[in-house]
């Protein structure tokens, strides 16, 4: 007897390989889409950056909130660049562990201090006033710090 054709196990064989080889695909490209979105808050985080350095040089302090930099120094908010590419994430901003309360009394470059680093939901602001915010960084919703 000739038959022609596959046989039903021959084709589950191949059912079986392709699945394996999209599953292992599609990991790949979830990666790899993760990957390029901390790239973009990396890189969005470094205009941040910048405009908080724009901002000193106008102002000689830094901002004690970060919706201050927008729209002069920035195009966008703080959270539309640093939180919105990530889905979930959470801004933190590196302020003075005491406030220095007397503008010009100062200097935050000369601050002899110790910083710390405080999640903010758009400012800065500690139970014995407001503290300028010196740097930031990105801290993602699977606990990945981005800076």
């Amino acid at each position: 007897m000739n038959r022609v054709g596959f046989t039903l196990i021959e084709l589950f064989v191949v059912v079986a390989v392709i699945a394996v080889l999209s599953v292992t695909a599609f990991s790949y490209y979830q990666e790899s889409l993760e990957t390029s979105r901390q790239n973009v808050v990396k890189q969005n985080r470094k205009l941040v950056q910048d405009a908080l350095g724009r901002y000193f040089q106008a102002n000689l302090q830094y901002p004690v909130d970060l919706k201050s930099l927008a729209p002069t120094y920035l195009m966008q908010t703080a959270d539309e660049l640093l939180v919105v590419p990530l889905g979930s994430a959470s801004i933190e901003v590196e302020i003075p562990t005491t406030a220095v309360t007397t503008p010009g009394s100062v200097n935050p470059l000369q601050h002899t201090g110790s910083f710390e680093w405080v999640t903010t939901a758009g400012n800065a602001a500690k139970p014995n006033g407001p503290r300028q915010i010196r740097a930031v960084r990105v801290r993602a919703g699977n606990g990945f710090l981005i800076e």
